[in-house]
């Protein structure tokens, strides 16, 4: 979206010199006429196959056009949540096959809850995708609320892709029951495959009822594989 004032493709001057109007473009008023009609579909599984027929019909190289284009159709208040719906998708697409493009993308919308959402999806899309490099976008972004949830989103999808990142992202997060939650299920999965190494972590954590709770978790993630050394752990270090 362009913040100049340089005459863009569906756009033209308007006569009364009052500034640029907006034109409607013939795939405009067609994208238009497809939102209408999934906005009607009153069955829900159909509404969903038509939402997923749409976003999987627009090429890689038209998502931004799309999502320009989608803008401008929400206009009615009933079809502002369906409209950021089919946009979300499409976003989360566009990053999982090119996340440095859509998250420039994303970065230059306006503050609300459509950013927001748009953030986290490319936040999930490509950690899934390059955890590293999603770890190092969402530690440069500039606007600090706005790091934190990328980078706890990111710490998420961590979890099972590699518990250690997890954990050293919760070093840089603050302290709440998401963290001490994002902690705990780290550790867990960090135990199921290196009991040893995980559990000579967590006896070095300060708060003793999450150093407890983190430590009960990985005797339980312990026994799918060596209950004895499960029921020790349980039995030494995790009071009664």
């Amino acid at each position: 979206v362009s913040s100049t004032h340089e005459q863009q493709p569906n756009q033209q001057k308007d006569s009364s010199n009052s500034g640029w109007i907006h034109v409607e473009t013939p795939q405009a008023a067609y994208l238009k006429k497809i939102v209408a009609d999934i906005e009607s579909e009153e069955n829900m599984e159909k509404r969903e196959e038509l939402i997923a027929s749409l976003v999987d019909s627009v090429s890689l190289a038209d998502i931004q056009t799309m999502l320009i284009e989608l803008g401008g159709v929400g206009q009615k208040h009933s079809q502002h949540d369906l409209v950021e719906d089919i946009s979300q998708r499409l976003i989360r697409r566009w990053a999982k096959c090119d996340a440095v493009a859509a998250s420039a993308w994303v970065q230059q919308l306006p503050a609300g809850s459509m950013r927001q959402d748009a953030l986290t999806g490319v936040a999930v899309e490509w950690a899934n995708t390059s955890l590293s490099d999603a770890v190092a976008w969402g530690q440069q972004l500039p606007e600090p609320t706005e790091k934190q949830n990328v980078l706890f989103t990111v710490a998420d999808e961590a979890v099972r892709l590699d518990p250690v990142v997890a954990l050293h992202l919760a070093t840089d997060l603050p302290v709440d029951e998401r963290w001490k939650d994002l902690v705990n299920r780290s550790a867990q999965e960090w135990a199921a495959t290196n009991g040893e190494q995980a559990v000579t972590w967590a006896r070095q954590i300060e708060d003793e009822p999450l150093r407890n709770q983190v430590l009960a978790s990985m005797a339980v993630a312990i026994s799918e594989n060596d209950p004895v050394s499960a029921a020790t752990l349980a039995t030494t270090e995790i009071p009664p």
